[in-house]
This record gives C-alpha cells, sequence and structure tokens, in this order.
C-alpha cells in the first residue's frame, strides 16, 4: 500500500515517518525526495517560492509516486497535496510569480496523482509545538502556517465532500485522507485503525476502493494523462 503524511512545516512529518516503519517494517520510505531537488538546485521555496521551483517539485514528487504500485508497501514524506497547497498559496498571495494556467495544470496533476495515493494522513497544525528554527528550509512564521493549513483543510474538506472536479472518485482510485493528531503515540494508534498488523488496509483485501483489476486500468489511464500534461 502506497502511504503519504503531509502538512505545513514543523509538525512532525518525518518523525512519523520514523515511527511509521518501526511499526510496520514491511514498508521502506521513498528515495530520492523534494528535499534532494531543493537542496540540489538550490531553489527558493514557500512565501519565496516561484512557477519554476513549484513545477520542479511537483515533478519530483510525481516521479516518485508513479514508481509504486498499489501492492508495493511504501511511505512518502509529503506528496503532491502539499505542492498544491504551496502552489495555490502563492497564487493568491504572490500573483506575479504564479500563473492561472499553472494553477490549472497543478490541478489537473493532482487529481491523476491521487490514483497512486492508498491513504495520505495529515496533520492539522499545532502552532503549540516549537519549531526547530536550525533548519533554513523550515517556515516558522506562524501566520504563514495557518494560512497554509487552512488551505490544506478545504481541499480536504472537498475530498470528504466527494468532490469529482478535483479528486478522482468516478476513476476508480482516489486514495483515502486522514486526519492524524496528538503526540508520537497517539498518531501511531490512529494510522493503527486503518492500516492492519501486515501492512494491509483494513476492511479491502485488494485495496480502498475496487477490485485489483480495475484499479490497474485507473492506475495505467492515470499515468498516461499525468505524461501527456507534463509534455504540454
Amino acid at each position: 500500500m502506497r502511504v503519504s503524511i503531509s502538512s505545513v512545516a514543523n509538525q512532525g512529518k518525518t518523525t512519523f515517518v520514523s515511527d511509521f516503519l518501526a511499526n510496520w517494517p514491511m514498508y521502506k520510505s521513498s528515495g530520492e525526495t523534494y528535499r534532494d531537488i531543493i537542496k540540489e538546485k538550490n531553489l527558493k521555496i514557500n512565501k519565496n517560492g516561484t512557477e519554476e521551483n513549484q513545477e520542479l517539485i511537483l515533478n519530483c514528487l510525481l516521479d516518485e509516486a508513479l514508481k509504486y504500485k498499489r501492492t508495493d508497501n511504501i511511505i512518502h514524506d509529503r506528496g503532491v497535496l502539499d505542492n498544491l497547497v504551496h502552489t495555490l498559496w502563492l497564487s493568491t498571495n504572490k500573483k506575479n510569480k504564479i500563473s492561472d494556467e499553472f494553477v490549472k495544470k497543478s490541478f489537473a496533476l493532482f487529481k491523476q496523482a491521487m490514483n497512486f495515493y492508498d491513504i495520505i494522513f495529515y496533520i492539522p497544525y499545532d502552532e503549540t509545538i516549537v519549531p526547530d528554527k536550525s533548519k533554513k528550509t523550515r517556515e516558522t512564521d506562524v501566520e504563514y502556517n495557518k494560512s497554509l493549513d487552512s488551505i490544506f483543510k478545504a481541499l480536504i474538506a472537498r475530498w470528504h465532500s466527494g468532490d469529482k472536479s478535483i479528486y478522482p472518485f468516478d476513476e476508480g482510485g482516489c486514495g483515502a485522507i486522514i486526519d492524524i493528531y496528538g503526540d508520537r503515540q497517539t498518531r501511531i494508534e490512529i494510522a493503527k485503525m486503518y492500516i492492519n498488523p501486515e501492512g494491509g488496509y483494513f476492511g479491502e483485501e485488494d485495496s480502498l476502493i475496487t477490485g485489483e483489476e480495475v484499479n490497474k486500468m485507473s492506475e495505467m489511464l492515470a499515468k498516461a494523462k499525468i505524461q501527456e500534461k507534463l509534455k504540454e
């Protein structure tokens, strides 16, 4: 199963991944990450992000997500949901940096990429958590993080409402988005409500939504649409 963890900065995503792997050792963490691209290319991110940099990060996240199938056990530290949230913040607050065309493209790629996540765990923003200011790439601005969290929650609310305009509910492959919260152990206990001791999803033998053959077909279609969109 393909799992991802999302949130604003300094909420314990990397710690959750470590705890997750300790509880489900049959999983592995994804290889190259968006952090590698940021470091390698010295990208400006967060409030200083640009359309070019957002696209580079998005492509990295897409490449990583598309590597895995439903029978793999993988956990990603951030995913396309995070990228879309940051793009939407920039498009609203830095209008000269993000074009409407790129926002539309990001939504289209996000919708198709949701076929390649089975569960996205989301950590709601908790401003009482003391940020690690030694990490230069981590944003510690409380108001900025609150603003990002509002965008996360707006997009997640549309998942709960079954919005087919941005989620592939009618294409047989949309993963679940689940809030986790509390201390480290509480977050793992919540995850255990959805992932069994063998690493599978409770309640389904093959997948979250449909039978294995239908899932394979939907993934092939989604991958083709992503590749076509990337060429534009």
